[in-house]
């Protein structure tokens, strides 16, 4: 299983903010889902997949997708990744 997070600068908003997303690439499947966190593109650094210090309250957001990644795994790991 591989997690990711995006920035979807195809859907900017009206301030120029653009939604995280999560994806998730497990046995052939991906599952893409919106975090709730938007920013500018300067605030994203794509190479370590999280927010820059830039964003307010960066530590905090970068907290949830970690939390958000471990989610993932830990319900992937009790067997609720099993697609039938």
């Amino acid at each position: 299983m591989v997690t990711q997070f995006v920035l979807r600068t195809d859907k900017k908003d009206s301030a120029g903010r653009c939604p995280v997303h999560l994806v998730v690439y497990f046995d052939g499947v991906r599952l893409k889902c919106a975090t709730g966190e938007k920013c500018m593109p300067t605030d994203w650094n794509a190479d370590r997949q999280q927010f820059r210090r830039s964003y307010p309250l960066a530590d905090e957001a970068n907290q949830l997708l970690a939390r958000l990644a471990s989610d993932v795994l830990a319900w992937w790991r009790m067997g609720c990744g099993v697609v039938q």
